[in-house]
């Protein structure tokens, strides 16, 4: 009997040490942040003619290494560009904006971010983004 219940406690403490592994995601202490600008081009030449922080754009964020680019959550830029994204644990991230594109099929393009967090890591700041808009 007594071998029964230190078996059960074992499983058990097996078990929450498992369910304690946290993955990529909200319920964490670290941040991502990070700013987009917009570069506006000239359609013929594609040369600059404007440059100017990003108002109201949406960014996206993957948590982990999923293959399939399906955004788990998005914010949007406030009047300087800046977006945050809050309360996530160590690991990979995807962060992504939407920017035009005259050669692609679809007119427009994801411009992508890899960012990793580190376990003592509580802020990543990404390099800012730049997009497109003719």
């Amino acid at each position: 009997m007594k071998s029964l219940i230190n078996i059960s406690l074992a499983f058990l403490l097996s078990i929450g040490i498992v369910s304690c592994e946290k993955v990529e995601g909200q319920g964490g202490q670290a941040t991502i942040t990070g700013k987009v600008i917009v570069q506006k081009r000239e359609r013929i030449q594609n040369s600059v003619i404007a440059e100017y922080d990003a108002l109201d754009e949406r960014v996206y964020i993957i948590y982990g290494d999923d293959e399939t680019p399906i955004a788990d959550d998005d914010v949007r830029t406030t009047y300087n560009g800046m977006y945050k994204f809050d309360y996530l644990h160590p690991g990979n991230y995807k962060v992504y904006v939407y920017s035009e594109c005259q050669k692609c099929p679809q007119e427009i393009e994801p411009i992508i971010k890899e960012i990793k967090i580190g376990k003592k890591q509580n802020n990543v700041e990404v390099e800012p983004i730049y997009i497109t808009v003719y």
